[in-house]
């Protein structure tokens, strides 16, 4: 199972995700290959905690301490190709913010596209240009997905870009299982540890596993993996 964690906006959370995300599979049972395509090396920074003190300059697939499931493969230049995990495994590719080419052949190559978004009023018109960008490149078939980040019900702001966002795209392309705002990812994140390492009994840990165990189940890689 391939999937892009894309965005058009810089700190939405996609780091976030793919780290988290990576670390609620392998608890279900799957092996996950994480994919930096960015090279400030976002993935390698947010994980510093979990990797060998050798790993700086690294250009082979690296194991995470603890996490014997999950492997994380340093900045990959977006023209080289992705190193797609063998059959059966979950690669999951942090992307920068900049949309090009490059990226647009990774998201059709790409079983499924996550695009984190935050509930803000940014998010509206970066939606409205990114969005069919991505989906362009994919064609109408439902694997491109906008996720909600850092979400907080009780803030009516949040509440109505929510409301906003769900009635411009449609209710079909906004996943159900939204991630709730947590100082804990930061302070996991400056670390170099996963919210599971650091916090396994927040809402940002459980929030992380309900998404992990629904994609799971529909998109088994077993299954569904191209090679």
């Amino acid at each position: 199972m391939r999937v892009l964690i894309v965005s058009a906006m810089p700190q939405v959370g996609k780091t976030t995700t793919a780290v988290n995300l990576a670390a609620a599979l392998s608890l279900c049972g799957a092996r996950v290959r994480l994919v930096d395509l960015d090279n400030r090396g976002h993935l390698q920074a947010a994980l510093h905690g979990l990797l060998p003190a050798t790993a700086a300059g690294m250009a082979e697939p690296m194991p995470l301490s603890g996490w014997p499931g999950i492997e994380l493969m340093p900045s990959v230049p977006q023209g080289a190709g992705v190193p797609w995990a063998k059959s059966g495994t979950w690669t999951l590719m942090d992307a920068p913010s900049d949309w090009s080419d490059d990226l647009a052949t990774i998201a059709g190559d790409s079983d499924l596209v996550l695009i984190p978004a935050p509930p803000v009023i940014e998010t509206l018109a970066s939606l409205d240009t990114f969005l069919p960008q991505v989906e362009a490149a994919l064609g109408p078939n439902g694997r491109v997905h906008v996720m909600i980040m850092r979400l907080a019900n009780r803030h009516r702001h949040h509440r109505l870009i929510l409301g906003e966002v769900i009635s411009r795209i449609g209710s079909q392309r906004v996943l159900p299982i939204m991630i709730r705002a947590s100082t804990r990812f930061a302070e996991a994140q400056e670390k170099g540890l996963t919210i599971y390492d650091d916090a396994p009994q927040s809402t940002g840990a459980s929030d992380f596993a309900q998404l992990a165990r629904a994609l799971h189940l529909h998109h088994a890689p077993s299954r569904q993996n191209r090679g």
